[in-house]
């Protein structure tokens, strides 16, 4: 699945916001058995400053501090479970990474590994966070997955909400200002808070400065698909013109939504693939070379003439497939890793990757078939599926770490 790892390699690869070493000095930050220095911080910092356009509008210094120091927080504690989960990541899958963040950016992965230098970050730096991030990704997958259903129900009433007129694919530029309120209030308190959040509106609409507000908190959201903004706000933004002001009621507060820019981006045809996989586990009798070897020596095999499902039926070790001969049907894009995507991008029916690293084992893919999806419900279910997942992953995402941080021991100085 897509999660967030294409957001990831490119602000990575616009905003090296990693540190360049590990200096020596106060402590910031501890979680569980390791540490944030004040050194990593503050460079993280101004990596991200000097990353970002001179006409770019940061928020004020303690709030962009607080923010990098919580993402850092979240990303150590990741990569705690995710070594306790035993995940790991090859670096032939790094570097398949790496080559696709310079593709997405229209650059060879050598003027990719220049740029990089040229900044000043050692390369080995670079690669390492591409690989922590993977890690990350990959531990994503494995406890957010699961818990993602989506019924065709979901689907037609998300098609019967949204407008025919606004496309899936549209983007909105959004600031959110935030009026904080107790978890607990009285009727007198709602109405001050109304009546608070009212004037905020008021200011905003007569383009008055509401700077000078120490009880509103700015959040400029940037550009967003309609599916990456929160669930509340989004039947609000349907219904909002250019430079609209809205009032949103939240369980946290006062949300005061401006709609500063949006933007149509063209629909692509959609392509699905017909897919069928072997699967083995790795085991503490079969290493990963071990299983790897046998599944080149597999690969051979169906190259020669073997029949790729009867093998399936006889040694994959996904249960699921393996009873339909390794038959997964018809998948549309982002139903399955990207290492996988990358495998058999330039796949022609009939032909089975190279073995594939996945989690906890790998898998040879074979291509069954391609079509696009010509009709335009099918178009228009398959985009409002992607736009319901993506708004579910983001929302268990932000459950799953408040209870990972819920349960770790974090210090914060």
């Amino acid at each position: 699945m897509k999660l967030i790892v294409n957001f990831i390699f490119l602000f990575i690869f616009l905003s090296p916001c990693f540190a360049q070493s590990k200096p020596v000095d106060g402590v910031v930050a501890i979680v569980n058995e390791d540490v944030i220095t004040e050194g990593e911080l503050r460079e993280r910092i101004e990596n991200i400053k000097k990353s970002l356009p001179p006409d770019a509008v940061l928020p004020p210094q303690a709030e962009l501090r607080e923010k990098v120091l919580n993402e850092q927080i979240n990303a150590v504690l990741e990569l705690q479970i995710a070594k306790k989960a035993n995940i790991a990541v090859t670096d032939e899958q790094t570097e398949n990474a790496i080559a696709m963040v310079a593709k997405n950016n229209n650059i060879s992965a050598a003027e990719l590994k220049q740029r990089i230098q040229e900044t000043g970050i050692p390369y080995d730096q670079y690669f390492q966070e591409i690989h922590d991030q993977l890690v990350i990704h990959k531990l994503q997958e494995q406890e957010l997955l699961p818990l993602i259903r989506i019924s065709n129900q979901e689907i037609q009433d998300y098609l019967k909400y949204a407008p025919e007129k606004i496309k899936p694919a549209e983007d909105y530029h959004v600031i959110d200002y935030l009026i904080s309120i107790p978890e607990v209030l009285t009727p007198e308190q709602e109405t001050q808070f109304q009546m608070q959040a009212n004037q905020i509106s008021l200011l905003l609409k007569a383009n008055k400065s509401i700077a000078d507000i120490s009880s509103v908190e700015k959040t400029d959201l940037g550009w967003r698909h309609l599916n990456e903004l929160p669930t509340l706000f989004q039947p609000v933004i349907l219904k909002m013109h250019l430079n609209q002001v809205s009032i949103v009621r939240a369980p946290n507060g006062f949300h005061i939504l401006q709609l500063v820019e949006w933007k149509g981006m063209p629909q692509k045809l959609m392509q699905e693939m017909h897919l069928k996989k072997i699967y083995l586990k790795e085991d503490a009798l079969n290493d990963a070379q071990r299983i790897k070897n046998r599944l080149v020596q597999i690969r051979a095999q169906i190259a020669s003439g073997g029949d790729f499902s009867v093998i399936a039926s006889q040694i994959s070790q996904d249960p699921e497939s393996r009873i339909e001969g390794g038959d997964l049907g018809w998948l549309k894009p982002g139903s399955y890793e990207p290492d996988i995507e990358a495998a058999i991008r330039n796949l022609k029916p009939g032909e089975v990757s190279q073995p594939v690293k996945v989690q906890q084992g790998w898998v040879l893919v074979q291509v069954v078939g391609r079509r696009d999806l010509q009709n335009k419900q099918s178009i228009r279910e398959a985009e409002a599926r992607e736009a319901i997942f993506q708004r579910k992953i983001t929302e268990k995402l932000q459950d799953w770490l408040k209870q990972a941080r819920a349960q770790a021991y974090i210090s914060i100085f």
